[in-house]
């Protein structure tokens, strides 16, 4: 057998037969109005994941935008309340910034490509700093709207561990069940089992020939789970494994002969 192991998340969509670009004219067009190049993995990946059926409930936009957008939007619309209630500025980060030259507000904040947000509450955005944007795989960060507009907290170490952590919590249903129906509807079949831990979960799949000790792991942002997969290229089918303290359960995810 042929076990492809540790793919990409880039890969795993193209596996899974999503390799039109079609969210591309619209990623150059933001491009070359902000005078930026993305991170090539990024760019491709919200090219392919564009307008799919797949994507519809996840975590990552189709287009980014930059932080300093919202702040610009705030003071906007908070101006007038301000102007009319000007007891109730201070403390506001927000007036705070209002009363500086944009051209100073890197001295309180980078400015962050925003790439996605948690499409179950939409409490934390999810960002790459642009100071990073000409890495190959830059950092990721995440701001709670709990918290300071100033507190970017860091996420992942890469965006390519990010992105297959967003493939992860799609794959496996995390919040929505929108894999089954879409992967159906594309021609594949979706199975999930459940084993009381991974030594059970490696002896039931002994017979596909998958070394478990091959197999990298990602850790899931706000779980404690880990996701990682692995692909049978001769038989067309995806496996991805998502690791709890007690329990591990296998996604099969066959193509239809």
């Amino acid at each position: 057998m042929a076990i492809q192991y540790n793919l990409t998340a880039i890969e795993l969509l193209q596996t899974l037969g999503y390799t039109k670009r079609t969210g591309q004219p619209e990623l150059e067009n933001f491009e070359k109005e902000q005078s930026i190049q993305l991170p090539a993995a990024l760019s491709e990946f919200m090219s392919l994941r564009a307008d799919i059926d797949l994507m519809s409930t996840s975590d990552i936009w189709q287009i980014p935008y930059f932080s300093y957008i919202d702040i610009e939007e705030r003071i906007e619309e908070d101006a007038e309340y301000w102007e009319e209630n000007p007891d109730d500025c201070e403390g506001d980060e927000f007036y705070e910034f209002s009363q500086i030259p944009k051209e100073q507000w890197p001295e309180r904040v980078s400015n962050y490509l925003q790439i996605g947000s948690d499409y179950a509450a939409g409490v934390v955005n999810f960002g790459i700093d642009i100071r990073d944007l000409s890495q190959d795989n830059p950092p990721v960060y995440l701001l709670n709207e709990d918290n300071s507009i100033c507190d970017w907290e860091p996420l992942y170490d890469t965006l390519t561990e990010f992105l297959l952590c967003i493939m992860g919590d799609v794959l496996c249903c995390q919040d929505y069940h929108t894999a089954p129906k879409a992967l159906e509807q594309n021609g594949w079949n979706y199975e999930a089992t459940e084993y009381p831990n991974t030594e059970q979960a490696a002896k039931a799949l002994q017979q596909h020939s998958i070394d478990f000790s091959a197999l990298e792991s990602v850790h899931a942002y706000g779980r404690d789970i880990s996701y990682s997969c692995c692909y049978d290229s001769e038989c067309h089918t995806l496996y991805w494994f998502l690791t709890e303290p007690s329990l591990c359960k296998v996604y099969k995810i066959s193509k239809n002969q």
